[in-house]
């Protein structure tokens, strides 16, 4: 295509407001799509227990509550070992328990393998 075939059709339309304009609609048209009512009551009101990982039975039973799941990174034995050593206890009788899903208590954005041993 040569320039001389082109045509011109007049100034551009799209001003930089009617840009401004256009993309805060089509972020408004996105944010309703998404609920944030969740956020909002978990914010709004606190969480009545503290943050408790570990239990600590009676009888000596260490229990470690991870919220994360084991996939072959060695989180969980990583984790019994650090307790053990921390609390001073052999680390068989330390036991490592899955934390429930959708508990807000334990809850995470975060994944991945080494991250599970720097957030402790």
């Amino acid at each position: 295509m040569t320039t001389e075939n082109a045509k011109v059709t007049g100034p551009a339309t799209l001003t930089r407001r009617n840009f401004l304009f256009a993309s805060l609609a089509a972020g408004g048209g996105l944010l309703l799509g998404f609920p944030l009512t969740s956020s909002l009551q978990a914010a709004e009101a606190p969480l009545a227990t503290p943050h408790a990982y570990i239990r600590i039975d009676p009888n000596g039973l260490v229990t470690l509550i991870l919220p994360y799941v084991e996939m072959g990174q060695g989180a969980y034995t990583a984790q019994v070992q650090i307790l053990a050593e921390e609390l001073e206890v052999d680390p068989s009788t330390v036991r490592v328990e899955a934390a429930p899903p959708q508990e807000p208590l334990y809850a995470s954005p975060l994944f991945g393998g080494q991250i599970t041993l720097r957030l402790y």
